[in-house]
């Protein structure tokens, strides 16, 4: 935090995580009560995060061209107007679900761009060697925001209606805003894109550099695999929660938050003391060690079971979340690093699909056995991927070429 812009980039970055969570429930609770279709709820959660998987590549490719800084800005400063306009929707009594859809799929543009600016610029600030660290604290609040950002998200809707979600956005994304201004100035690493053709042609440049390296190239499949089979059980939990285990909305809400405390508490515990030696065998790992819990819940016999299993699955989602930021930053050439996490973004978008096909097998098998076929499912494309790619488990990670 004593780091130069470290502190600046951390706190932009909670401000817009709990933002991120409040939206989401905001949308959710708005399709819903307009259409009562579950369908159309879940389409507001496939809205947003259908960017990630077409534009997280392009996107990024684009913003290493120019000054990271002023990117950053103009991302913020986009859905500073967004939550303006929504706001003025919602006080004019104007909003709908069209322009809640739009405004999904604008998120969702906005998050392709500032996850891989941002955290390759808070790890660069935060100092290469101290990575485990920065990138710990960074997943660690993110998980904290998704405990705390659904509680805020009931009270504000409660208290103020959406019209308030929409305010805290305004007040939020500012304050981001006159953090990054706070930052020095960046030199793009490369020329600035002229065209869609140059912007093509850097993003199939990281695909290369990814395709020369079996720790990039096995750590972005290891993350379509977490994003594909592990995830998804967030869809089929509380449907557990109440049809096995008889639970009422706070009693499902808690269950629910079990796995972002392990998460949490995990991620702390590798920004104190996880050392890189560990850093790719833990992430190779991680997608096991989080279908073992949520294998767990499908078999809980009572409340307090399926509260240590969803605990159990947050210590792998910590390695997850924590590795997956760190290893393409740590093994790309510094001048790819944003490129490469954004690879790492279009893995995340491949979410949807999972919440389909676990939708899907939850409705021919019945929850608890989708459960675990996905965990099955997940546990095997781990295993290939590891059989593959052996460099996973490699415990002599040092840095891409021009860090010392």
């Amino acid at each position: 935090m004593r780091r130069p812009g470290a502190a600046r980039l951390w706190m932009a970055g909670i401000a817009v995580s709990v933002m991120r969570w409040l939206e989401m429930l905001a949308f959710s609770l708005f399709a819903l009560a307009e259409t009562g279709s579950a369908l159309v709820v879940s389409l507001t959660v496939f809205a947003r995060m259908l960017p990630l998987l077409f534009l997280g590549g392009i996107a990024s490719s684009l913003a290493e061209r120019r000054d990271r800084r002023a990117t950053l800005l103009v991302a913020l400063g986009t859905m500073l107007a967004s939550a303006a306009a929504l706001f003025a929707a919602a006080l004019g009594d104007l909003l709908n679900v069209p322009l809640i859809m739009l405004a999904a799929v604008l998120g969702g543009v906005f998050w392709a761009v500032e996850t891989p600016l941002r955290r390759t610029m808070l790890a660069e600030a935060g100092g290469m060697e101290r990575i485990g660290q920065s990138m710990g604290l960074e997943i660690a609040t993110n998980q904290l925001t998704r405990l705390t950002g659904a509680v805020m998200g009931g009270t504000i809707i409660a208290f103020l209606g959406l019209g308030g979600v929409f305010l805290s956005g305004i007040l939020l994304y500012a304050g981001a805003i006159l953090l990054v201004l706070g930052l020095p100035h960046s030199r793009p690493s490369r020329a600035a894109a002229r065209g869609p053709r140059e912007i093509l042609a850097g993003l199939m440049e990281s695909v290369r550099e990814a395709r020369r390296s079996e720790l990039l190239t096995g750590s972005l499949l290891i993350s379509a695999v977490f994003n594909l089979w592990a995830f998804p059980y967030f869809a089929l939990g509380p449907v557990v929660g109440r049809e096995v285990l008889g639970l009422g909305p706070s009693g499902i809400g808690l269950l629910m938050a079990m796995e972002p405390l392990g998460a949490l508490l995990g991620s702390v515990f590798i920004a104190a003391r996880l050392r890189p030696a560990l850093f790719a065998p833990l992430y190779a790992l991680s997608p096991i060690v989080f279908v073992v819990g949520t294998t767990l819940l499908a078999g809980a016999a009572s409340v307090l079971v399926a509260h240590a299993a969803l605990f159990g699955a947050g210590l792998g989602m910590a390695a997850f979340a924590v590795m997956q930021m760190i290893l393409p930053i740590y093994a790309a050439p510094p001048e790819m690093r944003v490129r490469m996490v954004g690879l790492m973004a279009m893995t995340i978008g491949v979410a949807p699909l999972g919440f389909a096909h676990a939708g899907l097998l939850a409705e021919w098998l019945g929850v608890q056995n989708a459960l675990l076929v996905l965990a099955a499912e997940g546990t095997i494309a781990t295993l290939l991927v590891l059989l593959r790619y052996p460099a996973l488990l490699t415990t002599r990670l040092r840095p891409a070429r021009g860090d010392h």
